[in-house]
């Protein structure tokens, strides 16, 4: 998450959106046709989609889901991608998180961006879409021209987990992640 926000860094103009329900809404049948135009025979196909969902679905938590997830939605990432090169925008995918960024504002190209996504079968969490122009948080990290910064609420966390500590081990271990992350970012 820390290379995919450095990756956008120094773009004025970043649009963010994430993919609601993302492993539920690929479906076996999906995964099935992934790996028939990978070149799997019918066969072999069945059988991995049988090893990588679960109730007809890619389940959340799985270390599979991921990789399987993005070689679904590759052919719509493609697409969002020769856009994205047509017009001089940054695109990134970080599990179900989309970036879109660029020095020239694009705010125009959202709707046909959202459009792309929407028409493949994938929803949008409204919620968590945004086109900002000032400290934009992309996958977690604000991403401002010269540096990445954690979030404020970050901090805030890592003081209440702190004052909740008495000789507590996990607390502890908790704290030392936390702070060794905070610390990645600054170095980033």
């Amino acid at each position: 998450n820390i290379l995919n926000a450095k990756y956008h860094q120094g773009n004025k103009y970043v649009f963010t959106t994430d993919l609601k329900s993302f492993f539920p809404s690929i479906n076996h049948k999906m995964v099935f046709y992934m790996f028939l135009k990978l070149g799997c025979t019918p066969e072999i196909a069945r059988t991995l989609t049988k090893l990588t969902t679960h109730n007809y679905q890619v389940p959340q938590g799985v270390p599979t889901s991921t990789l399987i997830a993005n070689l679904v939605f590759k052919p719509v990432g493609d697409r969002i991608q020769a856009l994205a090169k047509e017009n001089n925008i940054k695109f990134s995918i970080f599990v179900d998180d989309i970036t879109m960024s660029s020095s020239i504002d694009f705010h125009k190209k959202i709707p046909e961006i959202l459009s792309i996504i929407t028409t493949s079968g994938y929803r949008i969490s409204h919620s968590k879409t945004f086109y900002k122009t000032k400290n934009p948080i992309v996958t977690g990290v604000i991403c401002q021209n010269n540096k990445l910064k954690i979030p404020q609420s970050y901090n805030k966390r890592i003081k209440r987990i702190k004052a909740d500590v008495q000789n507590n081990e996990q607390a502890f271990l908790k704290i030392k992640g936390l702070t060794m992350y905070r610390q990645r970012i600054k170095q980033a």
